[in-house]
């Protein structure tokens, strides 16, 4: 009963915030993984690259507001990779931001390849999701596990009715506060409900316009170029 009420109240806070202009603003820290493909690597090797994907590691934070939201750098910290290797990473896909509109169902992602932005303008689109019975608490919120098609898991707030969370991600009865992909881990560190996002979101506009099937195509010629075996999207590792 204390559930459904605490259930009850936060649903009528998110709704007043709404109908006042005000929105959900939430702080995610977002930390790399150790790949498969690093863990082969030669162990003097892999020291270097296990840095400089360390470095890859950054705050995010989702502003939301009715039908539209921003994923993007709330703050990090620039650094410079050690470079005296004889490998390096590069980045080929994600690493910018996103912008969501859920009522015009579009969808546009600012997208890497090297240092080099890409715009992709795309219908909105969630993953397939699987509940799980796994519940645990994230940023002093009671989550539930979902799983997609891919083994993407997601924990999300049903206490928290908005269907989004970092990224590309969403299409859950509540808000996503924490994301396992293949290459990193998403995980709120703070949840505000009462956010003003008045002029904060804004659809990127930093990149060249491309379609997704011809940002594939940049991607996967760029690999081949430099001999990157393409394995799926995130950081890869370059041979010097």
């Amino acid at each position: 009963m204390k559930n459904l009420m605490s259930i009850a109240m936060l649903s009528v806070l998110i709704s007043t915030s709404v109908c006042h202009g005000q929105g959900v603003k939430v702080v995610y820290s977002e930390q790399m993984k150790i790949t498969t493909q690093v863990e082969k690597l030669d162990p003097s090797i892999r020291a270097l690259v296990e840095t400089q994907l360390k470095q890859q590691d950054k705050t995010m934070c989702l502003l939301h507001h009715q039908e539209e939201s921003l994923y993007s750098a709330d703050s990090e910290t620039s650094s410079t990779p050690d470079m005296q290797s004889n490998a390096r990473i590069a980045r080929m896909g994600g690493g910018g931001a996103v912008y969501k509109n859920q009522k015009e169902e579009l969808r546009i992602s600012q997208e890497l390849i090297l240092d080099k932005k890409f715009l992709i303008t795309e219908p909105l689109a969630s993953s397939k999701w699987k509940v799980e019975k796994d519940e645990k608490i994230i940023a002093g919120y009671a989550c539930k596990k979902a799983v997609d098609s891919t083994g993407i898991i997601a924990w999300y707030c049903p206490e928290i009715p908005i269907s989004n969370g970092p990224g590309i991600y969403g299409g859950l009865p509540g808000l996503i506060l924490e994301l396992e992909t293949p290459v990193k881990t998403v995980v709120a560190q703070t949840v505000n409900l009462n956010y003003d996002t008045a002029n904060r979101i804004k659809q990127p506009n930093s990149g060249k316009k491309v379609t997704r099937a011809a940002y594939n195509q940049i991607r996967d010629e760029k690999m081949k170029d430099m001999g990157v075996q393409n394995d799926g999207p995130g950081v890869k590792i370059i041979k010097m």
